[in-house]
């Protein structure tokens, strides 16, 4: 056992991971103890009571538990009301603020009830700081990685988000963890090759059993899985196996976690994305003018992402990208095409809110799915800039030499 430790402390590979495992405790430790000085969203008292329904049925403590008839789910997950039961949202994140209330306040006693409920969302947050570090380590290396994991980590938006008890923190972790689960799984190299891609279609699942949105996920995911089947060719086999991950296992992941879908499936899943389609607008102000009712300004989400994340990512996102495209020209692109995959994932999150027509009901939290993308840009922007930078300064001294040189030799 001490041999083991031994080679592990000695290893690059384990210490780089460490780093990010720690910046994920970080990130958690600083979550749960931020949101102490946040008071209760209108949203969180509405799923943090359904989450302590849901919590409660599956510990059994409902008589009717095990005989699992219609009536008893619906009694716990559904009914007849649009809103009954908060049947509109998937119940993932708030079975997990339940059962998180369950054992850390009423069981162990270790935190109070509201910091019991977000506990959760604390968790996914280090948890999306953990995969941003280990993608990028991979691809562009540990200082982007670090940079990038802190970025995330720090933005602050995403920080006060991440300290409640609802879905928009976890929902970026999972569509993250989706993407990063597919990068890994289209890996042909010999020594990294999936046989079977399952882990894409269990996040996938978890991604839908979250909220709405990560329905937009194939949408990024196939186009790129194309992409990059038509550029290094070959390997079908393992291109199906991963559309049939994402497009089959994943749907299913999301029966599995939601009893409410264990009967009448397709009319509950035509309810509850009829919902968010109708969802009702709410008004906001923005530049100056009331809107309260479409056609909203195609910008709307583009300026409110410059108003909401700090202009010094934003600028080191700007010459991330550049630094991408010179790599691209230079044809340092790697096979499995991270750029591309980052920019169509940001994208297709952040898409349907230039439409005009989109409902908007929350601002920025509806596209959180592309901070990762941002603060990865920013990651590979601020390393590059600092190498130019560095490299700039280094040329100069020799000139700097030559006219010293020059001088004292005017002078003596």
């Amino acid at each position: 056992m001490i041999r083991i430790l031994t080679w592990l402390l000695a290893s690059p590979r384990f210490k780089r991971v460490a780093l990010g495992w720690l910046l994920a405790a970080v990130t958690t430790t600083v979550v749960v103890v931020e949101q102490r000085d946040i008071g209760i969203a209108r949203d969180e008292m509405v799923y943090v009571g359904s989450g302590s329904h849901y919590a409660d049925w599956w510990l059994g403590k409902w008589s009717s538990l095990g005989t699992l008839s219609k009536a008893d789910i619906t009694r716990a997950f559904g009914g007849p009301g649009a809103t009954d039961n908060n049947r509109e949202h998937p119940p993932l994140m708030k079975t997990l603020f339940g059962f998180s209330e369950r054992l850390l306040h009423d069981k162990l006693g270790i935190a109070s009830e509201l910091t019991a409920y977000r506990f959760p969302s604390a968790v996914m947050a280090g948890v999306l700081v953990l995969l941003v570090f280990l993608f990028v380590l991979e691809v562009w290396g540990l200082a982007a990685a670090t940079i990038a994991a802190l970025l995330t980590m720090l933005l602050p938006r995403a920080l006060f988000h991440a300290g409640l008890a609802a879905f928009d923190a976890p929902m970026t972790t999972l569509w993250f963890a989706t993407v990063y689960a597919y990068w890994r799984s289209i890996d042909v190299r010999p020594d990294r090759r999936r046989r079977w891609p399952w882990q894409v279609g269990v996040m996938f699942g978890l991604a839908l059993a979250t909220k709405h949105n990560a329905i937009l996920l194939p949408f990024a995911l196939v186009p790129h899985l194309l992409f990059v089947a038509w550029r290094t060719r070959g390997h079908a086999l393992d291109r199906v196996r991963v559309l049939v991950s994402l497009l089959v296992l994943g749907p299913l992941v999301l029966v599995a976690v939601w009893p409410w879908l264990w009967f009448d499936t397709i009319q509950h899943v035509r309810e509850w994305l009829g919902f968010h389609m109708t969802h009702v607008h709410y008004n906001f102000e923005y530049l100056g003018h009331n809107w309260n009712a479409p056609r909203f300004p195609w910008h709307v989400a583009l300026v409110t992402t410059l108003f909401t994340v700090p202009v010094a990512t934003l600028a080191a996102a700007v010459f991330g990208v550049v630094a991408v495209l010179r790599e691209r020209a230079s044809g340092t692109d790697q096979q499995r095409a991270p750029a591309i995959l980052l920019f169509l994932s940001a994208g297709v999150s952040i898409g349907p809110f230039v439409l005009g027509s989109t409902p908007i009901f929350g601002a920025e939290k509806h596209w959180a799915p592309a901070i990762p993308a941002f603060c990865i840009a920013a990651g590979i922007g601020a390393v590059w800039v600092t190498k130019l930078a560095a490299a700039y300064v280094a040329s100069r001294r020799p000139a700097r030499r030559h006219v010293q040189g020059v001088v004292l030799g005017v002078v003596g």
